[in-house]
């Protein structure tokens, strides 16, 4: 678990740094993208205002054309005779104001539609010609007082672009018509004197009215002088009359005989929603132009007036006297930034050069991203692929990291429990090799510490920790403790050795101590020592038990394990072992004694004493030749019935002590009773203690339940009877049960127990059932005869390799591998690799168990040795076996998949990884769900 937990916060935290990264790189792109459209807008945006002043440029040559046109119509210079004559008193005033308007408005149909004003020499308007307003007049009124009807602060405005359109040819009104897309140029008003001629800035003075003094010059546009010829170049400029924005240019009005002057002609067009539209259609950009703050052109739909005025009404904030080049450049923060009827606009505002009016150029900033937006949406896929690319790649080596890593963890968790056999074998990354490499160093080490600490008592271990604390002074390593001291030793052992060979006592007594001192640890009990063919042990109180209790119940229990070892003895003709034991009760000094190089833990004390004169009162015992003291007795006296000896004047003592015999457990007899009890379960529970505590005697009946009438009984007292090689004759009561039972699930409990007991006739027995009619029953018999092991059992175990049932084969392949035949492995792959798909599943599932055990046998190799030929060859073995499941993944049938994972997951091979990842996508659900749980086990 926490290398899980490491695994995932390792993935957490990669895949929030590519989440990161992914971010980043999508807003990076992003701004990159809308950086780029703004300034392609802002590019479109200065080439709109650019095609407004060439618009502006063009238009003002043209309306100098037809200003001239005008000025210079016969009828017209006709009409300007009578003006004169009419100043000399010479023609009737009112015939010369009636033929003035008519030719004017001949004119006006003809060559101008929107503004056609004459003027006399002294600037009185004489005609005014507005669209479809038409009059005349003899008022001494000044033209700009009518025209603008405003000073000039209020009246000036921005810039415009106009679509202008007029006759082909201005003689003939039905001629086609020539519609001119052009930037109208700054101009201004200039005074004209009574020659004709345009007058500069410093001659323009306030006076007498022959020049008005509000009528402005703007900088940058004066007229170049010319003479009585005319060839003098008009001037242009924006005018606001009435509410409505137009761009005008003057002419001299002269007499039709000659060129002198006698007044002046003003031309002009109105700029109206379809010139703004028309901008439109030529630069795809918005117009929009402002007079007094209100909206008198505009190329937006109708009804956007408000909402554009309330936007854009009020001034425009850099100076009406900038020039061409000024009204052209980008200014800071610009372009603007605004919405209007729900789509967004980015635009630049400028006044309209020698006015004070202003106007807009603007371009939809929503149209403008639609090709971003739309590849927005691939960059998101992209960048959400890139993320999952990547998290990938980081899953992979969180797993590099973290496999090791989880290996270390669950060898740590086994040393924890004890188990020394783990090993790591890790290559990569050498960070953790090392990491391995010191963990193998260090269970090697506490291996050997712990076989050390097996060869010498649980308290001596104890001191030697307490010694090692204490910088190796034993002042305070010493102690009384109460406990219970047993003694045991051989019978006659000097009788019993004679005629055997040294290395025949010395296995005898190895086989008797490896007997003995599994009960003594089974029961709490300590070995201190051996003496010769002695044992001297000690058993200390526990929450659970009192040290009597459990130093009387390890003393019946090693009579009844040497009934079992010689029963085993007189097979193999070897003599029999009978043993005593002497128990007492009492407190003893724990302590080491010898010098300070050299010492041994001990019991000390007349305790001691005692439990070994004890031992030596055995001979005059009856029944299990068990003695104990009057103290033992004290404590124990409700669990066993004893047999008074008397009193007896021990050796070294002053007084008699009284000793009792154990003849057997206090309740024996209830226990007995209990096998015939009514209900099973109180019947299990009678076995299962007559078989750890019973004698002899008492051991034999549990054959009786052999043949009890419920099923459950007969199977558990199958069991037991396995588990307890010190039952005399129970093989042989195994064997007639077997050929008496019909149930198959107890038939094979029982045939497990015969494995277990071993023997000859277990042997020949299991030899007669391995061609009974049941596959099942053979199966058992495969394993029983594993159990065996031996010469016989494999021969036995070749021959299964041949049955027809693909379990059985199965199983007896694997059993031969486990008694050291090589040739169960050859049986297994063949199997594996055939085109038998009964075989191929028994066969997988077989190499899965096979692979346990290469396992465990090369952990007790490198135990042995970690560098010796034996692990490698285990190691070998083992990557024969996973090549085969690697293979088996590869199988048409699901089944066979299946098996393979399984079999990998529990084996828990580290080149299954890859295999069972690649299998978490097969098509098949259940091979898929199969590789997503062993996957999760090795995760855990």
């Amino acid at each position: 678990m926490p290398t899980l937990r490491l695994y995932h916060r390792l993935l957490i935290a990669m895949g929030a740094i590519l989440l990161l990264q992914a971010v980043v790189f999508y807003s990076l792109v992003k701004y990159r993208m809308e950086a780029r459209t703004i300034g392609q807008i802002t590019d479109r945006l200065l080439q709109s205002n650019l095609l407004f002043k060439n618009f502006r440029t063009a238009q003002a040559r043209l309306l100098t054309t037809v200003g001239r046109s005008v000025a210079e119509h016969q009828g017209l210079k006709a009409t300007a005779d009578m003006l004169n004559n009419v100043e000399a008193d010479k023609t009737s005033e009112a015939d010369a104001y009636k033929m003035l308007f008519e030719q004017a408005n001949s004119i006006s149909r003809t060559v101008v539609s929107d503004m056609l004003l004459v003027l006399n020499k002294r600037h009185k308007l004489l005609v005014r010609i507005m669209g479809t307003e038409k009059s005349w007049t003899h008022e001494r009124a000044y033209a700009q007082s009518e025209l603008l009807g405003a000073p000039r602060a209020e009246t000036r405005t921005g810039p415009v672009q106009v679509v202008l359109s007029y006759p082909a040819d201005r003689s003939r009104p039905e001629s086609p018509t020539v519609t001119a897309v052009v930037s109208l140029d700054a101009g201004s008003l200039i005074a004209i004197d009574n020659h004709g001629l345009t007058l500069p800035p410093e001659l323009q003075r306030p006076g007498d009215g022959s020049v008005p003094s509000d009528i402005p010059f703007a900088p940058g546009s004066k007229s170049t002088p010319g003479g009585n010829d005319g060839t003098s170049r008009l001037p242009v400029e924006f005018w606001v009359y009435r509410g409505e924005l137009y761009q005008v240019a003057y002419a001299p009005l002269k007499y039709a005989d000659n060129d002198v002057t006698v007044g002046s002609v003003i031309v002009g067009y109105r700029i109206g929603r379809d010139w703004a539209v028309e901008i439109k259609k030529a630069s795809e950009s918005e117009m929009v132009f402002f007079v007094r703050g209100k909206v008198v052109a505009s190329s937006f739909p109708l009804g956007r007036e408000r909402e554009l005025e309330s936007l854009f009404g009020g001034a425009v904030a850099h100076s009406a006297t900038q020039s061409e080049e000024e009204s052209l450049a980008l200014r800071p923060g610009e372009p603007l930034g605004f919405d209007l009827g729900g789509e967004e606009y980015r635009a630049v505002e400028r006044l309209l050069p020698g006015t004070d009016c202003h106007y807009l150029v603007a371009l939809s900033w929503t149209q403008a991203l639609r090709p971003l937006l739309a590849l927005e949406g691939e960059l998101k896929l992209v960048a959400v692929a890139v993320f999952f690319m990547a998290l990938l790649m980081a899953v992979g080596v969180a797993r590099s990291i973290t496999r090791p890593l989880g290996d270390l963890s669950g060898a740590m968790s086994k040393v924890m429990k004890g188990d020394f056999s783990s090993r790591l074998r890790v290559l990569t990354p050498l960070e953790v090799a090392q990491l391995a490499d010191a963990f193998n160093s260090m269970v090697q080490g506490l291996s050997e510490r712990e076989q050390y600490k097996k060869m010498v008592s649980r308290s001596a271990s104890e001191l030697v920790r307490k010694l090692a604390t204490t910088g190796g002074e034993s002042s305070d390593v010493s102690s009384k403790v109460e406990t219970t001291v047993l003694f045991s030793d051989i019978r006659s052992f000097t009788t019993l050795c004679e005629g055997m060979s040294p290395e025949a006592v010395v296995g005898m007594l190895n086989e008797y101590f490896e007997a003995m001192g599994r009960v003594i640890a089974a029961n709490d009990g300590d070995i201190d020592k051996f003496i010769g063919d002695a044992i001297m042990a000690f058993f200390k109180s526990t929450p659970e038990r009192d040290s009597a209790e459990s130093a009387v119940l390890c003393a019946i229990q090693m009579q009844n394990e040497m009934h079992a070892l010689n029963e085993r003895r007189r097979r193999e003709a070897k003599p029999e072992i009978r043993i005593g034991v002497g128990l007492n009760t009492g407190v003893v000094v724990e302590g080491h004694v010898g010098t300070k190089n050299r010492f041994e833990h001990t019991m000390l004390g007349d305790t001691v004493n005692v439990a070994s004169r004890l031992e030596g009162e055995c001979k005059r015992g009856s029944y299990l030749r068990i003695v104990i003291s009057q103290s033992t007795y004290d404590r124990v006296k409700k669990l066993v019935e004893v047999v008074p000896m008397g009193s007896t004047k021990l050796k070294g003592k002053t007084e008699e002590l009284p000793i009792y015999e154990v003849k057997s457990l206090a309740d024996a007899e209830s226990v007995i009773g209990n096998l015939e009890a009514p209900e099973p379960q109180t019947r299990i529970r009678a076995i299962e203690r007559l078989a750890r505590l019973g004698t002899p005697e008492q051991l034999e009946r549990l054959f009786a339940p052999l043949s009890d009438r419920d099923a459950s009984v007969r199977c558990f007292t199958a069991r037991i009877l396995g588990q307890s090689p010190h039952v005399a004759g129970a093989a042989r009561h195994l064997i007639a049960a077997l050929d008496a039972e019909t149930d198959e699930e107890i038939r094979l409990e029982m045939i497990a127990a015969l494995g277990a007991l071993g023997g000859f006739e277990a042997l020949e027995y299991l030899r007669k059932l391995c061609s009974d009619s049941s596959a099942a029953v053979r199966r058992e018999v495969v394993v029983a005869l594993e159990s065996l092991g031996g010469r016989a059992a494999a021969d036995l175990l070749a021959s299964a390799a041949a049955d027809a049932d693909p379990a059985v084969r199965a199983a007896a392949g694997l059993a031969l591998f486990r008694v050291g035949q090589a040739e169960g492995m050859t049986v297994l792959e063949a199997m594996a690799t055939g085109s038998d798909l009964p075989l191929e599943l028994a066969a997988i599932r077989a190499l899965g168990d096979l692979g346990i055990t290469l396992q465990e046998r090369r952990h007790l190799a490198e135990q042995r040795n970690p560098s010796g030929q034996e692990s490698f060859h285990f190691a070998q073995l083992l990557e024969r076996v996973a090549g085969l499941l690697l293979r088996a993944l590869e199988s048409p049938a699901a089944e066979a998949r299946v098996g393979a994972i399984e079999s990998l997951a529990r084996m828990r091979h580290r080149l299954a990884v890859r295999a069972l990842s690649d299998r978490a996508a097969d098509p098949d659900p259940a091979v898929s769900r199969a590789a997503r749980d062993a996957l999760a086990t090795f995760e855990s």
